[in-house]
């Protein structure tokens, strides 16, 4: 217990000692562009401060860019190809996003700042269903309709790569678990294509649960 609360406390000296460096490098207007619950989310992605400063400048820059401008067809061929579900709040009030991957191919017939455009958009969806206080989400990635030929074109890995790019460097700790289901075996490979590009963090939280017992699987762990 007491070494649980010196870390705690050791998050809350460092929170505060780069939220007042931020106000002189940065200036208030910046910082105070940032709700007070994005201020501690993108401290607590970072163990460097110079790092979390970096964050706090770019993502105050990003969401004063919010929403972006997207055509509803372009949306609606996003969605159709990468369908997102809220489904409910795990026993700790994370939300849980559940996500089914069809037909990524058809993505290629969209510009690819487009596509991140309208990614923008369902993330900013699944933001606003979060708890006041809570903002890690549980990811369910179901990829059971996703077609084999998929990793071999490059536009489909870059574009992946993009994506979780967007994640990380805009939503930085928002995620609680990733569970990836239904992958069928050329996933495994894409995965390791993609890897080097996800942070470690990341990379921890990721887990892969087979067709057959991911359910009981998530029941245990009450999502």
């Amino acid at each position: 217990v007491m070494l649980l609360y010196l870390v705690l406390l050791r998050k809350l000296i460092m929170a505060s000692v780069v939220l007042e460096r931020a106000k002189k490098e940065l200036g208030v207007g910046v910082l105070n562009s940032l709700s007070d619950e994005w201020q501690r989310r993108i401290v607590s992605g970072y163990s460097d401060e110079n790092e979390a400063i970096t964050a706090l400048a770019a993502i105050a820059k990003y969401r004063k860019q919010l929403p972006p401008r997207v055509h509803r067809d372009t949306l609606a061929i996003v969605c159709e190809c990468m369908q997102s579900v809220a489904g409910g709040y795990d026993e700790n009030g994370h939300l849980i996003w559940l996500e089914r991957i069809k037909n990524p191919q058809t993505l290629l017939q969209l510009k690819s700042s487009d596509v991140i455009k309208a990614r923008i958009l369902v993330t900013e969806a699944m933001e606003a269903l979060k708890k006041k206080g809570q903002y890690k989400h549980v990811y369910i990635l179901d990829l059971k309709q996703c077609d084999p030929t998929m990793i071999r074109q490059k536009k489909i890995r870059i574009l992946a790569s993009r994506i979780i790019h967007l994640g990380e460097k805009y939503y930085p700790a928002g995620i609680h678990q990733i569970y990836v289901i239904n992958a069928p075996i050329f996933i495994r490979t894409l995965y390791a294509v993609l890897r080097p590009f996800i942070h470690i963090n990341t990379r921890k939280k990721i887990t892969f649960l087979s067709s057959k017992n991911y359910l009981t699987y998530l029941q245990k762990k009450k999502c």
